[in-house]
C-alpha cells in the first residue's frame, strides 16, 4: 500500500457553456483522461464541526473499481484560493464498511454523502498537472473545476498559475462558487 501526497490549489465555478468550454480544452492540448466516473464520497466531522469550519476534509471515496481514505488538512490560506496537502490512502472496496466503523468508533460523525458523477481532462507540464474537472453532483448541478496538483511549490507561485489558468476558459460564463461540494449538498438537503 502507498500513501500519495500532492499539493492542491483549486477554483470551482458554475459554467454556462461546458461544451464550449471542454472543445477549447483540447484544443489546448488538454486529453479527456477519466469520463463519466461514478465517485461517491461520504464525509466526516468531528462532534465539534471543527472540520467543517476549517474545511478540513475526511472522507471514503468508492468508485466503481477503486476505494481510498483522504485526509486533507485546512486550506493553507483562507482566501478566494483553496489549497491543501491532500494524503490519500488506497483500499480493497471490501473493507469500506470496517472503515466506516473504525471512524465512527474514533467519535467522527457522518456528515454528508456526495454523488457525482465525474469527467477530468489533463495536462502535464514539467511538475504541474492541469485538471478541468467537470462534476455532476446529484441533486445539486454541473460545476467545473480548475486545479492544479504538484509534489512541492510554493503556494504564491501556484496562485498566479491558477489565476491564468483560469483566464484563459473566463470566456465560457463562468460564476465562482466559495463551497465545498460537501456543504453544498448539505445545504441543498436543508433548503
Amino acid at each position: 500500500m502507498t500513501t500519495k501526497k500532492v499539493l492542491e490549489i483549486e477554483k470551482k465555478f458554475i459554467c454556462n457553456n461546458i461544451q464550449w468550454l471542454t472543445s477549447q480544452a483540447q484544443k489546448d492540448g488538454f486529453v479527456l483522461h477519466e469520463s463519466n466516473l461514478i465517485e461517491n464520497d461520504l464525509y466526516f466531522t468531528d462532534a465539534q464541526n471543527e472540520f467543517i469550519e476549517k474545511r478540513i476534509c475526511l472522507r471514503i471515496r468508492e468508485t466503481n473499481e477503486s476505494c481510498e481514505l483522504t485526509y486533507k488538512w485546512a486550506s493553507l490560506k483562507h482566501e478566494t484560493y483553496y489549497s491543501k496537502v491532500e494524503n490519500n490512502i488506497p483500499l480493497e472496496r471490501k473493507y469500506k464498511s470496517s472503515l466506516r466503523e473504525m471512524l465512527q468508533n474514533l467519535w467522527y460523525l457522518e456528515y454528508v454523502e456526495v454523488n457525482k458523477t465525474r469527467s477530468i481532462y489533463t495536462l502535464t507540464k514539467v511538475d504541474l498537472q492541469y485538471n478541468i474537472v467537470i462534476d455532476e453532483i446529484q441533486g445539486v448541478g454541473i460545476f467545473v473545476e480548475f486545479e492544479i496538483l504538484a509534489h512541492y511549490q510554493v503556494i504564491e507561485d501556484l496562485r498566479g498559475i491558477l489565476d491564468d489558468f483560469i483566464a484563459n476558459y473566463s470566456e465560457f460564463g463562468l460564476t465562482e462558487v466559495n463551497l465545498p461540494y460537501r456543504d453544498l449538498v448539505k445545504k441543498h438537503m436543508y433548503s
